[in-house]
């Protein structure tokens, strides 16, 4: 169970890199999201946010570095035991 602490990152990223077929698409992110705070990724069209995201909500696992929320390391937990919610702009149902 995850419980809002005080003073702990909601997210931290250290190091993530993703890289397919020998193309790196997420190399070497390193971020800090807050509890409460509001955080948006921009960039142009295939340069990783989706990746990114997928990630952090454990669909594809980083060939390096940690992920953490709530200060816990969430490499190892299942897509569903991770408190993370993911709405992608196109779907299939």
């Amino acid at each position: 169970m995850f419980l809002v602490k005080e003073n702990i990152n909601m997210v931290r990223l250290d190091s993530i890199s993703k890289s397919f077929g020998g193309k790196t698409v997420v190399k070497n992110v390193s971020l800090e999201i807050e509890t409460g705070e509001l955080f948006t990724l921009l960039g142009r069209s295939g340069c990783g946010k989706t990746t990114l995201l997928r990630m952090i909500a454990g669909f594809e696992t980083p060939d390096s570095g940690t992920i953490a929320i709530e200060g816990q390391d969430v490499g190892s937990l299942p897509v569903e035991q991770r408190p993370v919610g993911l709405i992608f702009q196109n779907y299939a149902l």
